[in-house]
């Protein structure tokens, strides 16, 4: 859904901030709801319903600040 970010190795982006705020992430999506690569992501009051690998993630030693967010669990085996 989101790639914030260029490549685990374009280090440019150690200077990128951003703000994801105030979106609803519905069944059926799978991952990247954001994934961060470097920089600052700060992810706020959003609402994750059942997702399939993994709602927020990052990869090369971004900064992320997730605060306010509702996270309705998959069930099992999904």
């Amino acid at each position: 859904v989101m790639l914030l970010g260029h490549s685990d190795d374009y280090t440019a982006d150690k200077d990128m901030r951003v703000t994801v705020a105030f979106n609803h992430f519905g069944p059926g999506l799978l991952e990247r709801m954001p994934r961060c690569r470097h920089g600052y992501v700060h992810v706020a009051n959003n609402n994750y319903e059942p997702w399939g690998i993994y709602a927020i993630g990052g990869s090369a030693e971004p900064m992320i600040r997730s605060e306010g967010n509702r996270f309705v669990a998959p069930n099992e085996g999904v």
